[in-house]
């Protein structure tokens, strides 16, 4: 009786949570699409990491006793675990507020993307880039810097326009610790892992890179 009841909760709890993966993105002709609601499931994970400082993984040489916060050395990206996180859920707040102008957490992420993504808070994370500390984060933060840049580019709006403007002035056209790139010029396809990329370059289930 004990095991019938055991599976028969398994299986009911399954259901449901397949139930729920499923208001996440639609399936139809081998095409895999994020919801509205899937979008809002995405951005809830850096919305509530993005403004936590603690716990945070350096990456950065330290060479005399003077420590400072994580915040106050990434005043734009702080949270999420690490600097290149905290990048990549920026990027990905933009990418889906692109897809999904019109969804619920629409203010909230501009909101946080105007504060954070400051000339003089973009100014202040550039300062680490020098000396031992030149090619922090190189390559896998630097990518993700490119990515964020080409998808603020693309978007069409006064807050993607400001912070491109920032964020290229700082990354790319002062070239920290050498690097010569334009997003500009950058596809996601340039990047691509398996598994990393998804359709247009959302995070999830493992599918294509896509041209």
């Amino acid at each position: 009786m004990k095991k019938k009841f055991t599976t028969t909760f398994i299986f009911i709890l399954s259901f449901y949570y397949i139930q729920a993966q499923q208001q996440y993105y639609t399936e139809e002709n081998g095409k895999t699409t994020l919801t509205q609601q899937g979008a809002s499931h995405l951005a809830s994970l850096p919305l509530k990491c993005l403004d936590k400082e603690f716990p945070f993984k350096p990456w950065y040489v330290i060479n005399d006793t003077t420590i400072s916060s994580p915040k106050k050395l990434h005043p734009a990206f702080c949270g999420c675990f690490d600097w290149h996180s905290s990048v990549h859920g920026h990027w990905l707040l933009v990418a889906l507020l692109k897809q999904y102008p019109q969804m619920s957490e629409a203010d909230s992420i501009v909101h946080k993307l105007e504060r954070h993504l400051s000339a003089e808070n973009i100014k202040t994370e550039l300062a680490l880039f020098k000396g031992d500390n030149k090619t922090f984060e190189r390559p896998y933060g630097w990518g993700w810097i490119l990515q964020l840049q080409n998808e603020l580019l693309t978007w069409n709006t006064p807050t993607g326009k400001r912070g491109f403007d920032v964020c290229r002035s700082a990354f790319v056209d002062q070239e920290p610790g050498g690097v010569e790139a334009d997003c500009a010029y950058l596809h996601p396809g340039d990047l691509c892992d398996d598994g990393l990329w998804t359709d247009r370059g959302i995070p999830g289930r493992s599918l294509s890179c896509q041209d």
